[in-house]
């Protein structure tokens, strides 16, 4: 009903929409590429030694976002 309502008038004839291949690389960057990012900043800071934590603290952070990057 509201899509009817909405589209009543005809359809406008500058829309644009993002296309598909966009949709799914911008699915992909927010799914999987933050938490592969997060991975490389969190090596780079430790190699740094920007960061204070400790090895087995690391680890665990590096495992739990290639679990996220995995999973989602």
């Amino acid at each position: 009903p509201v899509a009817v309502a909405a589209l009543r008038g005809g359809v406008p004839e500058n829309f644009r929409a993002p296309g598909v291949i966009l949709r799914q690389v911008l699915t992909w960057v927010l799914a999987t590429g933050v938490p592969l990012l997060a991975i490389v900043l969190a090596l780079v800071a430790s190699m740094f030694e920007v960061l204070t934590a400790p090895a087995d603290r690391l680890i665990t952070t590096i495992l739990l976002l290639a679990i996220v990057g995995l999973v989602i």
